[in-house]
């Protein structure tokens, strides 16, 4: 995984230490403490550089091996090229993170609903457009159908009231009572 040659001997810890980015010398060094300590499998995840200067996420983990009197005499471990599920992750992020700048740009709120126990979760601009700040947690379904204007509550439905069996999509357009009693 390293494109270095294989040393029949291993590597040294000084050589091992050599390929391990200098930021995460420190957290492979608290997982072995951490492995000597349980002798439990530890994992950590540390940057490394191949022999052509490209750095490779893995993830290592480590077990300590004991002789018949319980000492500590080796470490067992094996390691993953991670490299691309960071990567994967990293874009997810930023795809991610620009979506909820266009989103607030555009002014568009969103919110998913559970069908089995009609639990909801709105993100800030969602609180904005029924003209409330902000605030951790979601509102209860009853709280939401009493933002939407009373002639417009048909089509404000439960979900869950159908029990359709196939997915299907669908829209709503409502008008939002605002806490100063105008409607949006």
């Amino acid at each position: 995984m390293l494109g270095i040659p294989h040393c029949a001997d291993g590597l040294t810890l000084e050589d091992s230490r050599s390929y391990t980015h200098l930021d995460d010398v420190p957290k492979l060094a608290a997982s072995a403490a951490q492995a000597l300590l349980t002798d439990v499998p530890v994992d950590v995840e540390t940057r490394h550089r191949r022999s052509d200067g490209v750095w490779r996420h893995m993830l290592v983990r480590r077990v300590v091996e004991r002789n018949a009197a319980g000492e500590a005499v080796a470490f067992v471990g094996v390691s993953l090229d991670e490299t691309e599920r960071h990567q994967a992750a990293t874009a997810l992020h930023a795809a991610s993170a620009r979506a909820a700048l266009i989103a607030r740009s555009a002014g568009i709120g969103t919110w998913e609903t559970t069908l089995d126990d009609g639990q909801a979760q709105g993100d800030a601009q969602m609180y904005r457009l029924h003209g409330l700040e902000p605030r951790l947690g979601a509102m209860s379904h009853n709280e939401r159908v009493a933002l939407v204007h009373a002639d417009d509550r048909r089509y404000f439905l439960d979900p869950r009231s159908g029990h359709h069996d196939a997915p299907r999509l669908a829209a709503y357009e409502f008008r939002v009572c605002l806490p100063n009693g105008s409607y949006r």
